[in-house]
């Protein structure tokens, strides 16, 4: 693992292939504040994902705390339904 710095000055991690495990989360945080519905700053990612009511917001949120918080890699299989997750909600958010 490395940690590369992006223009905010926050820390993404990414594995050896360049793939950032956090990315796919402010993917949704960006959709989300496009639909209007920004996150808090005082809310937790759980209590942000329960506001939303969606499984697929679930599945991203469920993926990022393992990452961010339990210093877990996301399987293949797990990252395709995260991306799967984020091609539903953007198709969402475009149609």
């Amino acid at each position: 693992w490395q940690f590369v710095r992006r223009r905010t000055g926050r820390s993404r991690i990414e594995d050896g292939r360049g793939y950032s495990n956090v990315e796919f989360y402010e993917k949704l945080l960006a959709l989300m504040e496009q639909r209007g519905v920004p996150r808090e700053q005082a809310q937790t990612p759980l209590e942000f994902a329960d506001k939303l009511k969606s499984n697929d917001v679930w599945v991203i949120t469920r993926a990022y705390n393992r990452v961010r918080y339990g210093g877990e890699r996301l399987s293949p299989a797990e990252q395709r339904e995260v991306e799967r997750a984020l091609a539903i909600l953007t198709a969402d958010n475009n149609g």
